[in-house]
């Protein structure tokens, strides 16, 4: 009877109880008298004259209680995925609400649903991998929160030895869990010291001062990489923040350049131009239109291809989503650092990949 009950669901349930218990239609009707609470119960007593029956209890208490579509509508909108719940248990709720709007959904309008309420973790991942059922989409989603969950476990690995850097106020990323792999100084044998920062939104450019103790103050401490339009007063072209970033020269698409990864940003991008003087995989359009950045600046998303990059004798793989609004050629993201297990060491500016397979500067 409460106003935020969905009385489908909750006959559904009542019913399965029923059902469970083998009670007979007759049986149904007395029992479920004692269900009734609040408002409900007030209109089965003002009306249990007209109600003679369980089917008819049934479909009277839909015609009262069915919600209209704008508050359907809302209801699913506003269905998102919380910071400890599992994939398939926000699925199922999610495909249920989509189903109670419309029954004949089509499949790109669930998964638009699906990935508006996903984990911002998760989004990028999935989107990349272009899931075209629903079924699909969760398949996707779950896979990838399996290797979030499997980095985090390595996250928190113990060392067995603490290092002190010869400056504690070294710079740190603040956007994802990162591991620094301090120089060996004085042939001292040292672990990997581990930083780990909570999951922040799909695009995210420093631009402020921090107040961490982690932090060292530096000149470039508010420059960025991207062109940001700030909804017309201007749109300034900055270089990136080296707290989040560092810079390699490698070849991709066996091209040498010079290449930013960039722990800020959640997926990899390209400028448009670059491929325009190199041979690339066939160029495929993308859902996903813009991304935001933490100045309420965004960028503007053209399609999506695939790159090789190449470091030493290691050849990855980077989904790169095409743009205007770079100075740089080329962002490696969150992405392509998660997929190929690097480790990013800003105090000497050199990354590793899988943990120290190939590492380059």
């Amino acid at each position: 009877g409460a106003d935020y009950e969905d009385v489908v669901k909750w006959l559904s349930d009542v019913k399965e109880v029923f059902t469970r218990t083998q009670l007979q239609p007759s049986n149904r009707y007395i029992a479920v008298q004692s269900y009734l609470t609040d408002s409900a119960e007030k209109w089965f007593r003002h009306n249990k004259s007209n109600i003679l029956d369980w089917s008819t209890f049934k479909i009277e208490l839909v015609k009262v209680y069915n919600p209209s579509l704008h508050q359907l509508l809302l209801k699913m909108e506003q269905r998102v995925q919380l910071s400890t719940e599992c994939v398939m248990d926000y699925y199922c709720d999610k495909i249920y609400l989509c189903s109670q709007v419309d029954p004949d959904m089509s499949f790109p309008m669930i998964i638009h649903y699906l990935t508006k309420g996903l984990k911002p973790s998760l989004i990028a991942h999935v989107i990349h991998r272009n899931p075209t059922t629903p079924n699909a989409f969760r398949v996707f989603a779950q896979d990838e929160e399996k290797i979030l969950l499997t980095l985090n476990g390595f996250s928190y690995a113990t060392p067995t030895e603490h290092y002190t850097y010869p400056n504690d106020n070294i710079d740190m990323d603040h956007q994802v869990n990162i591991i620094k792999r301090p120089v060996n100084l004085n042939n001292q044998s040292v672990n990997w010291q581990h930083y780990q920062s909570a999951p922040q939104p799909l695009m995210n450019v420093p631009t402020t001062a921090s107040s961490s103790s982690f932090y060292r103050p530096s000149s470039a401490t508010s420059r960025q990489c991207y062109a940001c339009h700030d909804g017309g007063t201007s749109t300034i072209k900055k270089k990136p923040s080296h707290s989040s970033s560092s810079s390699i020269y490698v070849p991709f698409n066996h091209v040498p350049t010079t290449i930013l990864v960039d722990t800020g940003a959640a997926i990899s991008l390209i400028h448009h131009q670059i491929l325009s003087n190199m041979q690339h995989t066939p160029i495929i359009p993308c859902s996903l239109k813009e991304v935001h950045t933490a100045n309420c600046g965004f960028i503007a998303l053209i399609s999506i291809v695939k790159l090789d990059v190449q470091i030493h004798h290691i050849h990855t793989q980077a989904d790169a989503y095409v743009t205007h609004d770079l100075i740089c050629p080329l962002i490696l993201g969150r992405d392509w650092i998660q997929n190929n297990y690097v480790n990013i060491n800003f105090y000497t500016n050199r990354i590793y990949l899988f943990n120290g397979l190939a590492s380059t500067a």
